[in-house]
């Protein structure tokens, strides 16, 4: 590399370069030349009105932007482009550094990341109008019924197979029509959404989602409903909501819980409250971090988790889940009460203490800074970022925590993905293990949700495949 770097000197000292058209060259060859001879540049590329750019500095990808992103989630989202034009600009100044990895790691991922995409395009053309899915409603109020069935008829790849006032003509639907989803309502006459759900997981097992009105009563409800099978939950559409934007949240929540595998679930038993903790907790900042990520189908195995983990004087906890924000603090509450960890949901603030476990949601962006750069362990604060400014991404921003923690606790770090985790981009979880930290993810057999996990198991990123009680076991460990 030395050798090129002297030659491109020499040459750019004498000669000013060429000028020309290439034709018939793929982007990523032309990133791979400008890599390999160290170039200083930067690359525009256009698709119809689109556009983005790519810096490379001394044969480095440092730098990415495209409309609203920038760095790794802009690189891929420019190479996924199926066509277009691009151009190269010497010497262009970089406006900042986003991007660490090696240029050939980026191109595999691209690669990777589009294939996937490519997988899933195939997917969705496969359900066809004959083989849509098939949404029973359960609702008491004739105006919700007829108001979900108008948005969910709304997708072709949907059909409303019929509609229930009450639990009881529920389970008679169900037996009739053999749907392949449900929404269910949380209080109705004759027989509640929750006597209802316990009769569907044992008598016609089938995904479940509930819809509820959002409120500090209703919390602990759908997080008890979630409890007993339900796959996940959606609030209630009001009058003051934008129904184009719900419909696409609503459709988004129908396809992904229509392929939970509902075999898989347990029903967890309701935990006992623990009204005296006796540890300590916050005496110092910790020495070793768990970070825990859980999705659909994730809630009964955190409710399971939670009252098998044991504090101790070094380690703290990081918890994300796939939830609204305002969710944070009900199932942090929930959670508190049958833990002997002290659960608070995540904030702004001083550095992470022993015993206690933050909540998150995987879509706040939360980042860790550490104070001193030269010690290992929890010296920092954590930082939470206004969402929009990552407007153009609105997945998962897991892997920017793990980032930021991967050098403050080298080697120091455990992350358990349970069952329906989002990680967002993979790097994250590559510079854990790169700086010495493990991975762990729950059984594939035992998720109702086994999919994003698939790709970590494929990948080869997990250092252990563990079920529920080994899990904690294993944390309980960490100290030892």
């Amino acid at each position: 590399m030395n050798g090129t770097q002297s030659i491109k000197k020499d040459i750019g000292s004498e000669n000013e370069g060429f000028a020309g058209t290439l034709s018939n060259i793929a982007l990523t060859d032309l990133i791979q030349i400008c890599c390999m001879a160290c170039s200083d540049m930067a690359i525009r590329v256009k698709n119809d009105s689109e556009s983005g750019m790519i810096y490379i500095r001394d044969g480095r990808i440092v730098h990415a932007t495209c409309r609203e992103s920038v760095g790794e989630a802009a690189f891929y989202e420019i190479l996924s482009w199926k066509g277009g034009s691009f151009e190269t600009i010497a010497k262009k100044t970089i406006p900042e550094t986003s991007i660490d990895q090696n240029y050939q790691f980026l191109l595999l991922e691209a690669a990777r990341i589009a294939d996937e995409n490519e997988e899933a395009n195939d997917c969705s053309g496969m359900i066809s109008e004959d083989e849509s899915l098939r949404v029973l409603i359960v609702d008491d109020s004739t105006m919700m019924r007829r108001i979900l069935a108008d948005l969910i008829s709304s997708d072709k790849r949907i059909t409303v197979a019929g509609t229930a006032e009450n639990g009881e003509e529920a389970l008679e639907k169900i037996k009739e029509l053999k749907p392949d989803i449900i929404t269910l309502d949380v209080n109705m006459p004759v027989m509640g959404g929750q006597r209802a759900l316990k009769h569907i997981m044992i008598q016609s097992p089938c995904p479940v989602l509930i819809l509820s009105s959002l409120g500090k009563k209703c919390y602990p409800v759908i997080i008890d409903f979630l409890r007993l099978g339900a796959v996940d939950f959606i609030k209630k559409p009001d009058k003051k909501e934008d129904l184009s934007n719900y419909r696409a949240a609503l459709v988004e929540k129908i396809f992904t819980a229509a392929i939970a595998k509902i075999d898989n679930f347990k029903r967890v038993k309701l935990p006992g409250i623990i009204k005296n903790k006796d540890f300590q907790s916050g005496v110092g900042s910790c020495e070793s971090l768990v970070i825990i990520n859980s999705g659909m189908g994730g809630y009964a195995e955190l409710i399971r988790l939670a009252p098998l983990l044991r504090p101790d004087n070094n380690t703290s906890l990081v918890l994300f889940q796939n939830m609204p924000d305002e969710f944070m603090k009900p199932v942090s509450d929930y959670l508190d009460q049958i833990s002997r960890f002290n659960f608070l949901p995540l904030q702004d603030g001083p550095s992470l203490a022993n015993g206690f476990c933050y909540i998150s949601s995987n879509r706040l962006i939360a980042r860790y800074n550490n104070y001193n750069t030269n010690s290992t362990g929890g010296t920092g604060s954590i930082n939470i970022e206004p969402q929009s400014m990552f407007d153009g991404d609105r997945g998962s921003m897991f892997h920017l925590f793990l980032n930021s923690v991967a050098d403050s606790f080298r080697g120091q770090v455990l992350v358990v993905l349970l069952s329906g985790a989002d990680v967002g981009d993979p790097a994250g979880l590559l510079n854990i293990r790169k700086k010495g930290g493990k991975i762990l993810i729950q059984q594939l057999a035992t998720c109702l949700m086994p999919y994003p996990l698939e790709t970590i198991q494929k990948e080869e990123l997990a250092d252990h495949e563990l079920s529920p009680d080994e899990i904690a076991e294993y944390i309980g460990r960490i100290d030892a």
